[in-house]
Order: structure tokens, then sequence, then C-alpha cells
């Protein structure tokens, strides 16, 4: 796993000419969601393909993390139809059968901005995979604003072999600017329901 995130850390271009992302923590109610909302209703992204404004959205993040697993999975299962149980890949040989590099690039032609709110890390298996998916995601060029409560050296704070999620902040911090919302903006961190697209116009908040 150390290889791999390494790898997806020091395979990016330092001159990538993308705007870089934001990562905004702070207390509960200083208004995090809803400086979030508000920049995704205004952000026009147009999509080249279909000139409309379809290429961003905003997810909540254990929904996100829900939504990568199970395309990661579906990808896995597809893979065992296609050559059977005895089927191994050496992702290391054959990168393009990655599955969290794969599902990454689906993402990543999808979306060309990216907004997550409510980041945090608590279980490791998620720890693991967000460098290679973040390295992968952010060397195509997508532009990620997140919010949440912890500053990103807190994040995964004590967790297991945490050293190998390490690479994954030095990647955040190049690609976003961190920046400590302290004096609040409004009661604004029960607005959206953290779903996907929709701004949080109209929904039921889950809290920050």
């Amino acid at each position: 796993a150390s290889t791999s995130s390494a790898s997806s850390a020091s395979t990016i271009s330092r001159n990538i000419p993308i705007p870089r992302g934001f990562y905004i923590y702070g207390d509960v109610g200083t208004g995090k969601s809803l400086l979030l909302n508000n920049f995704f209703n205004n952000a026009h992204i147009i999509s080249t393909a279909s000139k409309t404004n379809k290429k961003k959205r905003r997810i909540h993040f254990h929904s996100f993390l829900q939504e990568i697993h199970t395309r990661i999975h579906t990808y896995n299962t597809s893979l065992l139809h296609a050559h059977g149980r005895s089927f191994h890949i050496n992702t290391a040989q054959h990168p393009s059968l990655n599955p969290i590099l794969t599902i990454a690039k689906q993402l990543s032609n999808e979306t060309t901005l990216l907004c997550i709110d409510e980041f945090q890390v608590t279980d490791v298996a998620d720890a693991m995979m967000l460098s290679q998916f973040f390295g992968e995601v952010w060397r195509r060029g997508v532009v990620v604003v997140a919010t949440s409560n912890r500053r990103p050296r807190d994040l995964y704070e004590g967790g297991v072999n945490r050293e190998y999620f390490l690479p994954f902040l030095d990647l955040l911090e190049r690609f976003c600017l961190v920046h400590h919302l302290s004096d609040g903006v409004g009661d604004g961190d029960d607005v959206g329901d953290g779903g996907d697209g929709d701004g949080g116009k109209g929904g039921k908040g889950n809290g920050d």
C-alpha cells in the first residue's frame, strides 16, 4: 500500500496548470456548509461535450465514500465474471486494471469540480485508498473543494497505519488552499441534505 501511495504522489507533475481547490475547516456552526453551497451554486462549470452545467458535484463525504466503494465492488465483480476466480491483478505491472485508479479516472471524466461536505477519515480501508484515488483525480485536473471539522494534519489522527495516509495529506495541502473558518458566516451548517448536485437547496441538514 505504501508503494502505491508514494507512487501516486510522486508521479504528479509539479507544473500542472490547474486551479487549486479549497479545504475549509472549523468548528460546528461556523457556516462551512453554507459557504460550500454558495460556492457550488455560483460556480459555472460548462461541459465541453454537452455545453451544459453538468460537470460539478456536491456530495457529503460519507455518501461519496459509499459510492466509491460500490463502484470499486462493481468493477471487481466485472473482472471476476470476465476472468474467473483464479484471475489475479498485479496492479504494479498493470495499473490500468487497478480498481481504485479506474474509478478515479471515471469520476475525473464525469466531474470537473467536486465539492465534498464534512470530510473526515475514521476507517483504515478508506485511509489507505485516499492517496491513490485523489492522487489520480488531481492528476487529471479535477478541482476539489471540501469542508471539515478538522484541520488536514488532524485527519485520521491516531489511526492504524497512519504513516500510509500521510502522502494523501501532502497532496491535499498541495492541491488545496487550507483555510480555518473561525468567526462564522452565518447559521448555515444545516443547509443542504448532503446529497449530490443540488447545492443544498431545500434539503434537510446533516449538521457539521
